[in-house]
């Protein structure tokens, strides 16, 4: 099971567990004999028959079984009397002895023995001699249950036997020609040497001690270059604390590398480079987790740092620039070779000499930014355009070939000429690709802002500024960067990127298609194409890191990249929207998809591809648009636009227009919400991804929903990818203005689907405030009542009573958001401006959704040299991190539907039927969400304040609308008069405000009747609980219904208002039989709810006239 593996910890307890009862019946028999005859079988003839067992289950192969049979072979022993560390070695004495040829078991049967006893009894067994390789170590290694707690045995004592046994035979695998068994020992090398370095550094020091085990170990037929390079970072120690030998090491590693760059007539090799490289290179930037690394820790640029790395780098530019040449010249007088590279260089060797020379840039940049000039910088830029030129070519010579075949499918025309072919080209060129991302990572990671060249003004080449806090060697990179034209060039190198993700969209759009036609070939295709991504796992982590920083989303975002694909979605079957939701739903439909899926790659696809459809040049055509391509959606819009207009008033009918009869509407939840995503001109991806589920009981939500219990389990999760659907409607709803006939028709889409509904079922399990209830629950307050939180004192613009600034005790995705807040406002100035910033802030941003959750190796961070510290077991780490990074993502959409549903979401948190739940989220949300938004509010408020509301475009006898606010009390004072009469009402908002309702009440009346308060105490009731607009917003919609029923025009029967809340239009629609006046969207909402197309007051069919 997997939850058993990940609960497993690095110590180990000493006393011995009983049998599990895991064995065969001849285990069993053994088991009964030691308990019935404990005296006469005696300890040596129980040794012989341990030994015997371990043979029988070793050899057999028996990995599952062999951990539950250690633990029986030790338990037997102890019951016959036998210390438990006795016991422990003589198990595995004798597994030792009889399990040698089945390499497979005995890992597993010496990890189920160290359970037990610990591991020091079971490598006493082994006889470990210094220097000798440990036989086994790469294979206990790879059990991922006992991992951490080997290696920390390792490092719990001095440097010994164990340690350089494991380091050798780790080294010996990792540098062998079996290249499955080689990456799967040089990933646990990096492993233990990264634990090494933070636990125990000083054990690197010493140039004659793991540094000399591993260049000793090395296996003599393989190619030890990459493996070496790839473990040299953590190998060797701090620069200050070096040694004469690894001083010795460097120098001639680079003389070497120099040396071989000289020998102009033999072709470049890549191993000496990569090991030159890799002297210089920092161990963070290797490893997993190098693409999150490297986009988090910052360049830090100084002259001299490194000589020899720079004079190394040139001498290789200079023979580049020279081979250049050559091939030029030869290509310009005929020759049949220009020289480049060499005839006797295989391609796998051609690749190795590119990464090398990647591996040098980089190396370069870390070390040298501040030393080298625009030639250099240029140098790189060429490399860069080159590298990725490769992977964009075969990529999308691989989408069209795709498209073909989804053409042939789709007709019908595939079994005319027999099967159909599936397209599994090899990833040419990802390798070199993905370090060109990530030189592109570590550029970013200067001390330097680039100003991205605006396509709308011919001529700009963009800008580059140093932080002046890094000094003057900031400004030297700045000014050489400059000269090289970075700010262009980056824009190209991040367009060519955009083409290599676009393409396999389109490929995975074309996939899907196939499926959809045939479902057996669609199967395959799909299975095929998540083959290739797997191989190039690397480049997507390193894209998704690029593009989710707001430095590389600015970059690709002013490229053409986007519009060339919507040219050429003819050639690849799908444009630049459809291709990006196919990568970001990728990883939701995993039951079609028979091989080939990796959960890490699905992750860094939708991760990239969030980001890129997350740009501010893709994020309305992301939710808006139909089928239309990015520069037609304006076009849509102005479309939508027009028909609204001409469906209000048909062919320019006065206000007086009479509606026609309609006919009722179907109740199906999915036809309603394929009508109301037509209607909000929502991108037809999109419409299908946010689609309610027809056997989903809860899909039209609503009163009388299914709430969310404590802890909400669903037969049915909602996958990442759909989640980020909602998240790019909300954000894309959020940022229209007020009064945006496109933001009027998301909110109604969102509406007439109850999205808020259904959102919430979908993220209450992963807000993860389960233990929160206990802790909020107010002394002497009634257990039921939710008034304790929701209207808690306290000032608007701080958390409610008992939660500190950061809202402690509340789960870690709550906190980041309350300090996310906090910073951004402290971060906007003063003021409104301040408040706006606070309550703007968005945790949907793809740099702050997946900004790095350390995903610990084994142990903590901060782990001291004595290992005594928490540690926990790699896979539990990636399991937390998951769970972190998905309660990241819920916390952000509900804020995100606070924003811009907040009366959907009152009305779905106030149909709750866990209390409990009820309780604890709105106490989250008076600590974390509402004192950004409450500050903001009362800003908006304040501004209002200044000036009273005259005229506002209405004509001169209009009322007067006063406001104030009183932030202290929450309260907001509006007072209205016209001619003699006066009203004045105090709103009050909740500490959890928007997700408590507002309360109303009059303070003063004058020369008003009591039905006309009622009737306007009403309709202010119904602006503040059902509309999403603010405070100071609604007040002037009230104010505007009462200037204008003053002048006579009568409210909509059916929502009371004059002015309606949504469209902002008054009543036009009149009935033929009783004269009343409706709303069109409030009659059309009308008939669709009631099944019927009757008068709302008289009952008579509309558009009749018995009179």
């Amino acid at each position: 099971d997997d939850d058993d593996d990940d609960d497993e910890d690095d110590e180990v307890d000493s006393k011995p567990r009983s049998s599990t009862g895991a064995g065969d019946e001849a285990w069993e028999a053994l088991e009964r004999s030691v308990a019935s005859n404990p005296v006469d079988l005696g300890q040596s003839s129980i040794h012989r028959r341990l030994a015997s067992a371990a043979a029988e289950y070793l050899i057999g192969n028996r990995r599952a079984k062999a951990s539950a049979v250690a633990h029986s072979a030790v338990s037997a022993l102890v019951a016959l009397g036998v210390e438990s560390t006795d016991a422990g070695r003589a198990v595995a004495s004798a597994a030792w002895e009889s399990g040698k040829g089945a390499p497979e078991t005995l890992p597993a049967y010496l990890a189920g023995v160290a359970e037990l006893v610990g591991w020091a009894p079971v490598m006493d067994a082994a006889n470990i001699e210094p220097g000798a390789p440990f036989e086994f170590a790469d294979r206990i290694l790879s059990v991922p249950a006992v991992a951490s707690s080997f290696e920390s045995f390792l490092l719990a004592a001095d440097r010994g036997a164990p340690l350089d046994g494991t380091l050798a035979r780790l080294a010996f695998v990792a540098t062998s020609p079996d290249k499955e068994s080689a990456d799967a020992a040089l990933a646990h090398a990096q492993r233990l040497l990264r634990k090494v370095r933070r636990r125990r550094s000083q054990w690197l020091e010493d140039g004659d001690g793991l540094f000399r085990v591993w260049f000793d170990s090395v296996h003599e037929d393989g190619s030890h270059g990459r493996a070496t390079a790839s473990v040299l970072p953590a190998l060797l120690p701090p620069r200050n604390r070096r040694d004469a030998s690894h001083l010795k090491f460097i120098a001639n590693a680079v003389a070497d590398a120099a040396a071989m760059i000289a020998r102009r007539n033999v072709a470049l090799s890549g191993p000496p480079l990569l090991i030159a490289a890799a002297c210089f290179s920092d161990p963070q930037d290797s490893g997993s987790h190098a693409g999150s690394t490297a986009a988090a820790r910052l360049v830090v640029v100084k002259k001299g740092e490194a000589p020899e790395l720079l004079d190394l780098f040139r001498k290789l530019s200079q023979r580049e620039a020279a081979e250049a040449a050559a091939a030029a010249a030869a290509a310009r007088f005929g020759a049949a070779d220009g020289g480049a590279g060499g005839p006797d260089q295989t391609p796998e060797e051609a690749e190795e000499a590119e990464l090398g020379v990647a591996a040098l840039s980089l190396g370069a940049i870390e070390n040298c930014a501040a030393d080298m000039d625009a030639r250099d910088w240029q140098t790189i830029i060429g490399r860069l355009e080159s590298w990725t030129r490769t992977r964009v070519l075969h990529a999308e010579i691989a989408a069209e070939e795709t498209a073909s075949i989804a053409a042939s499918v789709c007709d019908e025309e595939s079994g005319k000429d027999g099967p159909v072919p599936v397209v599994e080209r090899a990833p040419v060129g990802w390798k070199i690709a993905a370090e060109a991302a990530r030189i592109l990572l570590r550029i970013d990671a200067l001390p330097v802002a680039v100003a991205t060249p605006d396509p709308s003004k011919p001529g700009d080449r963009g800008d580059i500024v140093a932080y002046s806090v890094n000094g003057p060697d900031a400004g030297a990179v700045a000014r050489q960067l400059s000269s090289a034209d970075w700010p262009t060039a980056r824009g190209d190198v991040h367009a060519s990127l955009a083409r290599i993700a676009l393409a396999a969209g389109a490929q995975l759009h074309c996939c899907n298609a196939v499926r959809d036609e045939d479902a057996a070939v669609g199967a395959s295709m799909i299975a095929a194409w998540w083959r290739i991504r797997s191989v190039e796992a690397p480049l997507w982590v390193y894209l998704a890191t690029l593009w989710s920083s707001s430095s590389g989303q600015s970059a690709v975002a002013a490229t053409n990249a986007f519009r060339e694909m919507d040219h050429w979605s003819q050639d690849a079957g799908c444009g630049t929207i459809p291709s990006l939701y196919a990568l970001m739903l990728s990883s939701n439909d995993r039951s079609h998809v028979v091989d080939g899926f990796d959960e890490d790659v699905a992750e860094s696809l939708t991760r990239a591809s969030y980001a890129l459809l997350s740009t501010p040049a893709l994020l309305k055509p992301a939710v808006i648009g139909l089928d239309a391509n990015i520069d037609d959606v304006a076009l849509i819009e102005e479309a939508v636009d027009k028909a609204e207009d001409e469906g209000d008033a048909p062919d320019g009918e006065s206000e007086d227009a009479v509606c026609e009869p309609v006919a009722p509407r179907s109740r199906d939840p999915v036809q309603i919400a394929a009508a109301a995503a037509e209607k909000a001109a929502m991108r037809e991806q999109l419409t299908d991804a946010l689609a309610p589920n027809p056997s989903d009981s809860a899909a039209p939500g609503g009163r009388g929903s299914p709430a969310p219990k404590r802890r909400v389990t669903s037969a049915r999760r909602v996958g990442e990818g759909t989640l980020l659907c909602w998240s790019l409607l909300l954000r894309l709803t959020t940022r229209l203005p007020h009064g945006s006939r496109t933001r009027e028709r998301l909110l109604e889409y969102a509406r007439a689907t109850k999205a808020v509904p259904r959102l919430m079922s979908a993220v209450a399990p992963t807000l993860s405030l389960e233990e929160t209830y206990a802790r909020i629950t107010p002394r002497g307050s009634r257990r039921g009542s939710l008034s304790s939180i929701i209207d808690a004192p306290g000032r608007a613009d701080s958390p409610a009573r008992g939660e500190d600034a950061d809202g402690a005790g509340l789960p870690p995705a709550w906190r980041e958001l309350a300090r996310l807040s906090r910073d951004v406002a402290a971060s906007g100035g003063s003021g409104g401006g301040k408040a706006a910033a606070g309550a703007s802030v968005d945790p949907l941003d793809p740099g702050l959704l997946y900004r790095r959750v350390d995903r610990l190796s084994g142990t903590s961070d901060g782990d001291g040299d004595d290992g005594e510290k928490t540690r926990v077991s790699s896979r539990r780490a990636a399991r937390e991190a998951a769970e972190r990074k998905s309660a990241r993502l819920a916390v952000g959409l509900y804020h995100a539907a606070l924003r811009a549903l907040p009366a959907a979401v009152r009305v779905w948190f106030a149909d709750l039927r866990d209390k409990n739940f009820a309780r604890a989220l709105a106490s989250a949300t008076a600590s974390c969400v509402s004192p950004a938004l409450l500050a903001a509010e009362f800003d908006a408020v304040e501004r209002a304040s200044k000036g009273n509301y005259g005229g506002g475009g209405l004509d001169d006898d209009a009322g007067e609308l006063t406001i104030k606010a009183s932030r202290g009390n929450r309260e907001v004072v509006a007072r209205y008069d016209i001619d003699d009469a006066c009203l004045e009402l105090v709103v009050r908002l909740p500490a959890s405000y928007p997700l408590g309702a507002a309360e109303l009440d009059c303070a003063k009346r004058v020369g008003i009747s009591e039905a006309r308060l009622r009737k306007w105490m009403l309709t202010v009731s119904s602006i503040l609980q059902h509309q999403n607009g603010a405070v100071a917003e609604g007040l002037m919609l009230w104010r505007s219904n009462i200037d204008r029923e003053f002048k006579g025009v009568e409210p909509c029967p059916i929502c009371y208002l004059v002015i309606h809340g949504t469209n902002h239009q008054t009543p036009r629609l009149v009935c033929r039989q009783c004269g009343n006046k409706f709303h069109s969207a409030c009659l059309y909402k009308w008939f669709q709810s009631s099944s019927g197309s009757k008068c709302p007051l008289c009952q008579v069919p509309w558009g009749s006239n018995y009179r």
